[in-house]
């Protein structure tokens, strides 16, 4: 049910792989990689057709779709604080899983 997908998507994204680069998605989503020589560099570039223009080449969604993206950070977003083994803190401030670790 709804409690399932909720618990198996929230691990997903509180997974070590995905902590390791979601400040990366993040900046190329809503950060600095949506403009300027950065959108360049990481080939983050929307094509907007002109106004009226049907031979586009465009799906029918894509060009929707980039008008709804907004530039929230102008920096490099942070990543994740991790623990001295590399794993992501926990977000319920719960203990940490490893013995070595402070916390653990």
């Amino acid at each position: 049910g709804p409690e399932d997908f909720v618990r198996r998507h929230r691990a997903a994204l509180e997974s070590d792989r995905v902590s390791a680069s979601l400040h990366h998605w993040i900046d190329l989503m809503f950060g600095y990689k949506m403009s300027g020589a950065a959108a360049i560099k990481a080939k983050n570039l929307v094509l907007r057709a002109p106004p009226g223009d049907s031979a586009s080449g465009l799906p029918s969604g894509a060009a929707h779709c980039a008008r709804g993206r907004f530039q929230l950070f102008e920096s490099p977003h942070p990543r994740r604080r991790v623990e001295a083994c590399g794993r992501p803190l926990r977000a319920d401030g719960g203990a940490h899983p490893c013995r070595g670790c402070p916390g653990g």
